[in-house]
């Protein structure tokens, strides 16, 4: 079987075989290779996390006036792989990223022949992508794990077809003997409406090359016992859910039989009901396979976002006429960071004439109109002012706050009168991220009286 990845220390050119040039093309199998994440690691190498096997081969190809490019080459590979299982990634001359390029399976070939026992061709065709004086890179990536065989790579040029098979043939992935199974588990965490739903698929092979005649599955779920699960529905729909008080939900069943290279696809989608305080959920579980000689196992993690915060709105009279209103959201209990975005509304009463200075990098303009209000220039009255802050950020544990700064210039209301400022909504930046409990009553108010001079009637 493939190994566990070992890091390779340094910049290893070192090969597992290397086959001397022949046609002006040579055939190598470096000793490291690049996974997809980036780590340069042992080739080949098993990634249990990601339940796939990564294979690793260049071809080589000199600059000869007699030498021809090549046109496609084969590696040889286990019979029962199909094209759902297999993707094929190519890098030319080490530049840009690897890019994946189609394929073919087949047991026999016009110029390659019959492929070993056991085993099936990967053909790939080089449709003109690059000719000579070029070095090439294609790594295999294969769901599952399987023994290592040693078998030739053949290149065609010219439709003729050249065998590479130097110091007993290079390493692919053969069959299992027996069946094996395989599973590979995804979840994805839809949230739409302000609500929440996991989404669970879980793809199980055989692998192996025997029939495996009564697949079992057993998937072990704990929800926080803050969520409360909605009616959940599987995949098939002969599996049985038991959901305990204490949050483990059991799902499982008799899959029956799986054929060699045969896969079956389970789903269950598990809505969240309801949710009895803010914070970040994770939630944790095992799925679990298991046959006759043979078991496999997956593990999935998704997280579910819980805000809840508080606002309040106050007002601040000042030296000579200058005034503020203050806006405060903050983080409630465990909730985690968020962003939001807040409406305001500031109503200047007619005979008030204010000269504004700061809106705190919110947008704030005329409702009537949709224009910009200036800031150092007298604004009259009769004016209804809309403010929006957006991405306001709220870490955890704490508050943000927005101050909306402006002087008192003149007032020829005879008596009082009161400019108003009034929160009307918060609103998740991304709504689709987090559920939101709410941010308390909106809207609130505040309000400063103005006479012969300014009177806060909600102080901070």
């Amino acid at each position: 079987m493939a190994d566990n990845p070992k890091l390779c220390q340094g910049a290893s050119y070192k090969n597992l075989n290397c086959c001397d040039k022949n046609i002006g093309i040579s055939v190598v199998q470096p000793e490291c290779h690049c996974l997809p994440d980036g780590r340069v690691v042992t080739n080949p190498s098993y990634v249990s996390s990601l339940n796939k096997s990564f294979w690793t081969y260049k071809l080589i190809t000199d600059c000869n006036d007699t030498t021809l490019p090549a046109t496609s080459f084969v590696i040889p590979i286990c019979e029962i792989v199909h094209l759902e299982t297999l993707t094929v990634s190519e890098k030319i001359d080490g530049c840009g990223e690897w890019t994946s390029i189609p394929y073919t399976l087949t047991k026999t070939d016009p110029i390659f022949g019959n492929a070993p026992e056991g085993f099936q061709f990967v053909k790939i065709e080089i449709n003109d992508r690059y000719t000579k004086g070029v070095s090439v890179a294609y790594r295999l990536e294969l769901k599952g794990n399987y023994p290592i065989a040693t078998q030739p790579i053949s290149v065609n040029t010219n439709s003729t077809a050249t065998v590479f098979d130097c110091n007993g043939g290079f390493l692919v992935p053969e069959c299992n003997p027996q069946g094996k199974l395989s599973i590979n588990k995804n979840v994805t965490t839809i949230i739409k409406d302000n609500q929440a739903k996991l989404e669970y698929r879980l793809e199980i092979d055989n692998i192996g090359n025997a029939a495996l005649e009564s697949v079992e599955l057993l998937d072990i779920l704990f929800l926080p016992t803050q969520l409360t699960p909605g009616t959940i529905t599987t995949v098939p729909d002969t599996l049985k859910v038991v959901i305990n008080p204490n949050g483990e939900i059991r799902t499982g069943g008799n899959l029956g039989k799986l054929d060699p290279g045969g896969e079956v696809i389970v789903t269950y989608s598990i809505p969240i009901a309801g949710i009895s305080s803010p914070g970040q959920y994770v939630i944790n579980n095992l799925a679990s396979v298991t046959s006759e000689g043979t078991e496999a196992s997956d593990t999935a993690t998704a997280t579910i976002d819980v805000v809840e915060l508080e606002s309040n709105k106050c007002c601040n009279v000042l030296d000579n006429g200058l005034a503020e209103f203050k806006i405060s959201i903050t983080n409630v209990g465990d909730s985690p960071h968020t962003k939001v975005s807040i409406l305001d509304d500031m109503v200047i009463p007619t005979g008030v004439t204010v000269r504004f200075s700061d809106f705190d990098g919110c947008t704030a303009v005329f409702a009537r109109t949709g224009e910009p209000v200036p800031v150092n220039t007298d604004v009259k009255g009769n004016a209804d002012i809309k403010i929006t802050c957006d991405n306001i950020e709220i870490p955890k544990g704490a508050s943000a706050q927005k101050i909306m700064k402006f002087k008192l210039v003149t007032s020829s209301v005879s008596g009082s009168t009161v400019i108003k400022n009034e929160l009307e909504q918060v609103n998740p930046t991304d709504p689709n991220t987090q559920i939101f409990l709410g941010t308390g009553v909106l809207p609130i108010e505040a309000g400063i009286r103005v006479l012969l001079s300014l009177e806060c009637q909600k102080p901070c």
